[in-house]
């Protein structure tokens, strides 16, 4: 598949919008939704399109059920052997039927972003830390201490005057004392916060926060 077909540019770009997270990988993207952890709510790869219809732990059902509903009423693809996704293959469908599908993929995302309620900040938080793994822990940046368990939305710059990107801090399970960064862009995520290197300084500006309805 040219991955840069107008129907998939248009649904990549338009879960980016609603708040899902895209990732990268050899055989096309994944497109993730966090609500506490991140899971993955479809894929657009080089021969199918799969949109989740499982609601993984932790997740409503109920926008799980009207994916189904909506992949049902037209007509095309099939659920996956296991269940959790329903698959569908470029060369059985028309483009049109493609966009609609997307367009599912796209509700899915954009009702389970909405269940976060955000609150903008009269004043931005302005927040310096030092980075020790994968987590932004309240240990290392006790100035958060007031958002534990909200959601936030800010910007993230890796000091001294190095790469910044926008992100959105997740809080951890089990009330765990941190959240986890999500990055809206994948290429961002690897300049600012790289996988596997536990160090540096960092501020973090947080201009919202949030909790889930």
């Amino acid at each position: 598949m040219n991955r840069w077909r107008p129907w998939s540019r248009i649904a990549l770009d338009a879960v980016e919008e609603v708040g899902a997270q895209i990732n990268w990988v050899a055989f096309g993207a994944k497109i993730k939704v966090a609500l506490g952890t991140p899971r993955q709510m479809g894929s657009i790869e080089d021969r199918r399109i799969r949109v989740t219809v499982t609601p993984p732990r932790g997740f409503p059902t109920d926008p799980f059920d009207r994916t189904k509903s909506r992949l049902a009423e037209l007509g095309v693809g099939e659920p996956n052997t296991d269940g959790w996704t329903h698959r569908v293959d470029y060369d059985q469908v028309t483009p049109e039927q493609l966009r609609q599908v997307c367009d599912v993929l796209v509700k899915l995302c954009r009702e389970l972003t909405s269940r976060v309620e955000w609150t903008e900040l009269s004043r931005p938080h302005e927040e310096t830390f030092t980075r020790n793994d994968h987590n932004v822990w309240l240990k290392q940046a006790p100035g958060l201490a007031e958002f534990r368990s909200n959601h936030m939305r800010a910007r993230i710059m890796r000091l001294p005057a190095g790469a910044e990107a926008a992100v959105q801090p997740i809080p951890l399970a089990n009330a765990a004392l941190g959240w986890r960064p999500q990055f809206l862009d994948e290429e961002a995520r690897k300049l600012v916060w790289p996988a596997g290197e536990n160090t540096g300084n960092y501020r973090l500006v947080v201009n919202a926060v949030g909790r889930t309805r």
